[in-house]
């Protein structure tokens, strides 16, 4: 097939879009041409959903500490956590910036359903695994380095 949401090649390791683009790099068509649009369709989502992100992980994080008393682990629960709500959307995000140079008026209510449509809702989460392993580690390491680094500061201000 054509690849991304149409044909499928997407999820067959055919490259982001089932390959043989004009590139030849693994179903990419160079990345001179996509110049600031696909750029655009990259960082406008992420900033505009930014602070939104940021406020539920420090709240989910605040719940598990709560729990655990733990900076690390309360970071890895809600890195976790965060993952597995987010990753959907990045899934998403990533078909419209693909598609979207075919077809323009393109809408992400018809991503998701032709997605869903060819492959099934478990599409939504592929690459789950990696984007949790980084995220409930990396999370653990931040909010740990962070809370410890204050517990610091606030012993040599004392």
């Amino acid at each position: 097939g054509s690849g991304g949401v149409q044909g499928g090649g997407w999820l067959g390791g055919g490259g982001v879009q089932g390959g043989g683009g004009q590139g030849g790099g693994g179903g990419r068509e160079g990345g001179c041409g996509e110049g600031g649009g696909a750029l655009l369709l990259g960082v406008v989502p992420r900033i505009a959903t930014y602070p939104l992100v940021k406020l539920s992980l420090f709240s989910l994080f605040e719940a598990f500490y709560a729990q655990t008393q733990s900076f690390a682990l309360a970071g890895a629960c809600a890195g976790a956590l965060n993952t597995v709500v987010s990753c959907p959307a990045d899934v998403v995000k990533s078909q419209l910036q693909v598609q979207r140079r075919k077809d323009p008026s393109l809408a992400a209510v018809r991503v998701v359903s032709s997605l869903v449509k060819m492959h099934g809702a478990g599409v939504l989460y592929r690459g789950l695994a990696p984007l949790a392993a980084r995220d409930t580690l990396g999370y653990a390491i931040l909010y740990t380095v962070y809370y410890r680094g204050q517990e610091l500061q606030r012993r040599s201000d004392a």
